[in-house]
């Protein structure tokens, strides 16, 4: 992407109104406190197609009972040099939700800091004591940012591709866009678009990465006409295609440029993952390797 055409990128991501689009920027707005460990009533990781280690909700919720609370946005920085020993977990994060509707993503840079953005882009981070938190799969690591091959290393997110319960609609209590995706803006979305989509959809197979990949390579996203507006005149991902205000995504441009992407939350504390690959795809995801791909007329 172009320096101007970036430029002109975050200019119309912001001229967007009604909260369709929400840039991923580093503009630090402070939480003031952490909610206490006994109003959480979800927790999960993030599914295994975006991280490798994983932490149980009882050393997450260490951070809550035992963490030193800082608003500062230097205090993240400053802790990793003044504990340069610290090993580093980028692709460690998930979610907790509270009994007030709220959402907690939290990311650790390491295993005793946390740092943690709500669904509405306040931010913070939570120090523990040494030797801070116990990863489940630790042992994949062999060093900071070192990763051993896994079992399936032949067959890549062999294990994200398993069986999936979809929850009903009325099941479904809260909806939440996330707000701190991967890379690019989030492209927000209605609670009643993604259930609409769970509601009508019908479940096709997609049992591995070849399968999403045939299923995604076709999509259409329509983006917000500001946004479909900017990248018609300045262009976007090499050799892209736009029909109208709808963008052709296939994989890259998805995970490139913006994110279609949050969670829903049963009655019973289940956590489901969804991602829109397309107007007409939903994919949810839980956190033990379920995935379910639907498709609306």
């Amino acid at each position: 992407m172009s320096p101007r055409f970036h430029l002109l990128w975050l200019w119309a991501m912001f001229a967007i109104q009604g909260g369709a689009l929400f840039g991923n920027s580093y503009e630090w707005h402070p939480l003031d406190r952490l909610p206490a460990e006994t109003n959480v009533v979800a927790f999960a990781n993030r599914p295994a197609e975006d991280h490798q280690q994983t932490l149980s909700r009882q050393e997450a919720m260490r951070f809550l009972s035992q963490g030193a609370f800082q608003k500062d946005p230097e205090y993240g920085s400053d802790f990793m040099h003044a504990h340069p020993s610290g090993k580093t977990y980028p692709s460690c994060c998930g979610v907790f939700v509270t009994k007030d509707g709220s959402a907690y993503f939290w990311r650790l840079d390491s295993e005793r800091l946390m740092r943690i953005v709500t669904d509405e882009g306040r931010r913070c981070f939570v120090s523990l004591p040494p030797p801070g938190a116990a990863l489940l799969n630790d042992p994949d690591r062999t060093s900071a940012g070192t990763y051993r091959p896994s079992q399936n290393a032949g067959n890549w997110h062999a294990d994200t591709y398993g069986p999936l319960s979809m929850p009903k609609t009325d099941e479904v209590r809260w909806f939440f866009n996330d707000h701190e995706p991967g890379s690019g803006p989030c492209l927000l979305r209605s609670k009643t678009a993604i259930l609409s989509l769970l509601k009508v959809g019908k479940q096709v197979p997609c049992a591995c990465l070849e399968d999403e990949f045939e299923l995604r390579k076709n999509a259409w996203l329509t983006l917000p006409p500001a946004m479909a507006q900017t990248r018609r005149q300045f262009g976007g991902a090499p050799a892209e295609e736009m029909r109208g205000d709808a963008i052709k995504i296939g994989l890259d441009t998805i995970n490139a440029d913006f994110q279609v992407q949050g969670i829903i939350v049963t009655r019973k504390g289940k956590v489901f993952y969804w991602k829109q690959w397309g107007d007409h795809l939903l994919a949810l995801r839980d956190d033990k390797g379920g995935c379910s791909v639907l498709q609306s007329p």
